[in-house]
């Protein structure tokens, strides 16, 4: 029995999947970091209800009322879960308004794009994801092994209210063959193909909070006194200074050598400028995933504006790779700030999934009935960490998977800045790929 056309199908229900992307962009789910923060349970209860709508039963799980947590389950006749679709209602703040061209929660569509806070980090993909689930029901699909969705609050600060709160009391909800996740499905053209960046693992991140003492005097006679100040400018210098270690050990280097040949720790950085005209997204790939980044984000000091500051706070952003552990981490760190009080706190450990080539062939398969031509599944680590680290701590298959089209230009989402959005084509790529998937992992060995 042959699959079915599940682009076709994605099309025929886009106005369905543009709604529904629409109406969660529009709930005011902001995560400040900061308690009380999230409402993420007014997004969790919109999802409950359009999947009741399709005779599908989802629950509400949540640490505290506000943040809450959605799961449902379709098909399987017993067993492991085929396929788990991961997502996170939460989003960032909008910033400073004045700076967006359409309102950030007003879920705006015009040329072509859902604008609004969440639109692409990743409200656009929680829509995909439960409207795959939602047309698989409706169309009846077969399902031998269960399809799971997870939509959790909290990512966009750590996961202590979502993935982590959910690994830790309900991994049950997670356990599958695969789960799949935001952290991939990038796609970049590399030699007259479509390279998909398939997200196999993440670096860690650690967060450096550094105080520097001096000696506080009157500022009409400085010398009287100590200023922090310059001793936190002295150490900035020595971070902007800094040269990482280039590594050349993550997945995708095997791939790249195919095709710009030979590539070292001594001369990425040479491949990475010749890249850059041609293939500006995956050259600028390789710098994250070459090298450890530390990176000044806030800084404070001084009580009043007539004295000397006696303390200077600067805390900076760490991001490792895979095999860079705490302990690199502060040797790395102490070597940049020997004259500062440091303390180190990891918020997102490092972690990664096998990239098993049976795996990676399905992916494959998906993405060519989905696209109407071939696509390359590369796979590689992620930037910057998602919930999946949570989920391959319970020993699943995590990836980093929310394919686009290979057409749209991801800089364009501005995810994080003013003026996110979303192609409308990435959704409904987006819902037929998870379709595919879906089938493909629980249907049986039919489809």
């Amino acid at each position: 029995m042959p699959a079915p056309d599940f682009r076709r199908i994605a099309e025929q229900h886009q106005d369905e999947i543009v709604a529904l992307a629409r109406a969660l962009v529009r709930i005011d789910t902001t995560n400040t970091g900061v308690m009380p923060t999230g409402n993420e349970t007014a997004a969790a209860e919109y999802l409950k209800t359009t999947l009741a709508a399709a005779g599908i039963t989802a629950e509400i799980k949540a640490r505290v009322p506000e943040r809450g947590n959605l799961f449902a389950t379709l098909g399987g006749t017993g067993g492991r879960t085929g396929l788990v679709l991961a997502s996170h209602t939460d989003v960032v703040p909008a910033g400073d308004e004045a700076q967006w061209t359409h309102p950030p929660f007003a879920g705006v569509v015009e040329g072509g794009r859902l604008h609004g806070r969440g639109a692409a980090d990743m409200k656009g993909t929680v829509a995909a994801q439960a409207m795959a689930l939602i047309l698989l029901r409706r169309f009846k699909a077969p399902l031998a092994r269960a399809v799971g969705f997870v939509c959790v609050a909290d990512e966009e600060a750590g996961g202590a209210y979502g993935m982590g709160w959910v690994a830790l009391t309900h991994p049950d909800r997670l356990r599958a063959q695969y789960c799949v996740n935001e952290g991939g499905g990038t796609f970049v053209p590399v030699d007259g193909s479509d390279w998909c960046l398939l997200g196999v693992g993440e670096k860690g991140r650690y967060e450096v909070h550094a105080t520097f003492h001096g000696r506080g005097a009157h500022a009409a006679r400085p010398w009287q006194g100590d200023n922090a100040l310059f001793r936190a400018a002295a150490a900035l210098e020595r971070v902007g200074a800094y040269e990482p270690e280039r590594d050349v050990s993550g997945p995708i280097f095997p791939h790249l050598r195919r095709v710009v040949g030979p590539m070292t720790p001594a001369n990425v950085d040479d491949v990475i400028e010749r890249l850059t005209p041609a293939y500006p997204r995956l050259a600028d790939h390789c710098r994250q995933v070459s090298r450890m980044l530390i990176t000044p984000t806030l800084i404070s000091g001084g009580v009043k504006s007539n004295s000397v500051p006696d303390v200077c706070r600067l805390t900076c952003d760490v991001r490792a790779l895979p095999h860079q552990g705490p302990a690199v981490v502060e040797e790395r760190v102490r070597a940049l700030l020997p004259d500062a009080e440091v303390r180190i706190d990891c918020t997102a450990v490092a972690n990664a999934s096998p990239a098993d080539p049976e795996w990676i062939a399905a992916l494959s398969d998906v993405l060519g009935r989905v696209l109407g031509r071939p696509a390359a599944v590369v796979p590689t680590i992620s930037g910057g960490f998602t919930d999946s680290r949570f989920v391959r701590e319970l020993g699943v298959p995590a990836y980093g998977f929310a394919p686009g089209s290979p057409e749209s230009d991801p800089a364009r989402h501005n995810i994080h800045g003013p003026n996110e959005s979303v192609a409308v084509v990435d959704l409904v790529v987006q819902t037929a790929a998870y379709l595919a998937l879906a089938y493909r992992l629980a249907a049986g060995p039919t489809a």
